[in-house]
């Protein structure tokens, strides 16, 4: 045993030897835990031009007459602008891609109305000169919009003749205040203030209820309670071009007067949190610190909680406890599946169908990881389309679904497309199959919902295909999709 022992560590310690020497030539090449200190890798000059950016922009915030935005144009994953509102003060806006992951709802769009709609005057961006700068620092131009389209703090949309009298406010300390004249009802009181469930919304001192807007467009709104339940958690892979639900907006009663948006900071429970965890805190220093007869009494008072922990974990208890945990997560799972009985998914899972070059999965579409039926159709050698057949003894009048590919191969460049339909024929004819609906799916970040009306063929005994033939040079990514079929017979 201790050969073996011996021979176990030795091993290992070659096995360790061999891939830190094997690893070390790549770690040098690319600078594995190598420290940036030079904002641009390659241009220690740049840092003098950006701080000549920050004090000049820094002079124009505190000269300001209204409060505005200073946009800065770069690519993907460059971060050498980020430290800019902490020195200058000013709101900042990202122009181009941000990581749709971790910023869903932010808008990355360069549309003219969307930047008047966010207050952006200056935009700021690395090249050569053009015409129409305002200032250059080296390698930095910044250029000024014109400022007349741009929105103030709060306006009015709709049918009424309402009129905006005065606004003030104070965001970073939570409030703002419309005055308003001559609202009749039916005016929509919009903020330029991006919302947030702990904002409050009084007209005329009573509190009343408010929605998120798109910054642009006409997109749906959302109210706080859909954002707290999570319904807004996913949004474009390509980034919000600013017609997601972001701003504050009210319905105003006739004859309003005064509309104040309050933030609060905390609620009764975080309070309530807040004072439980200094009192830990003061219990914890207490018993280190504490000498003479308090060390006694903070002893007995341990001895007391661990007794009452004891009891607490008692086998009886903690096998309960497991029991419940079991029977939540066997509900959670018999609901989804009850859920998912009647689409195509739940169909491919009960064994209710044939296929080939198809299984259920998940597949992350408009920012989600989403449950279906992925479909993968060969390109070669032997073009082989992927499909689902399945037998169903009462078509519906309608058939809803959707279709998508995954956001992240969807923005590779791919001239591979998928061709999806849907096909159908009587049950155990030998007729050729007849197309219901067809489309080629393009290639983009989407999850595309559709609606198929059956026609003749509603409430009919038939077969039914869904099929993906692969177009193009190359084989297309794979390809989700789902259906609602009813139950299963």
């Amino acid at each position: 045993s201790w050969a073996a022992a011996l021979g176990l560590a030795a091993a290992a310690a070659t096995a360790t030897a061999w891939l830190v020497a094997d690893s070390r030539a790549s770690v040098v090449e690319h600078k594995v835990g190598a420290v940036q200190v030079e904002r641009i890798p390659g241009d220690p000059s740049f840092e003098a031009h950006y701080r000549e950016l920050l004090a000049w922009a820094a002079a124009r915030w505190t000269s300001r007459e209204q409060d505005y935005r200073l946009a800065v144009r770069a690519p993907r994953n460059s971060h050498w602008f980020m430290d800019a509102p902490v020195w200058t003060g000013t709101p900042q806006y990202k122009l181009g891609f941000t990581p749709g992951d971790n910023f869903v709802h932010k808008p990355e769009s360069g549309r003219a109305a969307l930047l008047d709609a966010l207050g952006v005057r200056y935009v700021v961006s690395r090249g050569r000169a053009r015409p129409g700068e305002l200032a250059r620092f080296g390698p930095l131009a910044v250029r000024e919009r014109a400022t007349t389209g741009l929105r103030p703090l709060a306006w009015l949309e709709g049918t009424g003749s309402g009129s905006v009298v005065a606004t003030a406010a104070d965001l970073r300390a939570g409030w703002a205040r419309v005055e308003l004249a001559g609202v009749e009802g039916g005016e929509q009181l919009v903020f330029a203030v991006a919302g947030y469930p702990r904002w409050r919304l009084f007209v005329d001192g009573v509190e009343a209820p408010w929605v998120e807007v798109p910054v642009w467009g006409d997109g749906p709104s959302a109210t706080p309670e859909q954002r707290r339940a999570g319904a807004l958690r996913g949004g474009k892979a390509r980034g919000d071009d600013g017609s997601e639900p972001t701003l504050i907006a009210a319905e105003l009663p006739a004859g309003a007067k005064v509309v104040e948006l309050r933030y609060a900071a905390r609620s009764s429970a975080e309070w309530l949190a807040e004072i439980a965890s200094l009192l830990s805190w003061v219990l914890v220093s207490l018993a280190l610190l504490a000498r003479g007869p308090w060390s006694a009494r903070l002893q007995r008072g341990l001895d007391a909680g661990e007794r009452t922990l004891a009891r607490a974990l008692h086998p009886l208890v903690v096998a309960v406890f497991l029991v419940a945990v079991g029977w939540v997560a066997a509900e959670r799972w018999r609901s989804a599946a009850q859920a998912e009985a009647s689409e195509l998914l739940g169909w491919v899972e009960a064994g209710a169908t044939q296929h080939r070059r198809a299984e259920a999965g998940a597949i992350k579409t408009d920012m989600l990881i989403r449950p279906a039926v992925r479909l993968r159709p060969n390109l070669r050698p032997d073009k082989r389309p992927a499909l689902v057949a399945l037998t169903h003894p009462q078509l519906p009048a309608t058939l809803r679904g959707w279709y998508g590919l995954d956001d992240d191969q969807a923005q590779t460049t791919h001239p591979g497309r998928h061709q999806l339909r849907i096909e159908v024929r009587p049950r155990a004819s030998q007729d050729d199959f007849s197309t219901l609906w067809s489309v080629t799916v393009p290639h983009a970040p989407q999850r595309v919902p559709f609606t198929v009306q059956t026609g003749s063929w509603a409430g009919r005994d038939v077969e039914l295909r869904v099929v993906s033939e692969a177009r193009g040079r190359r084989r297309p990514p794979p390809l989700g999709v789902n259906l609602e079929l009813g139950a299963k017979p």
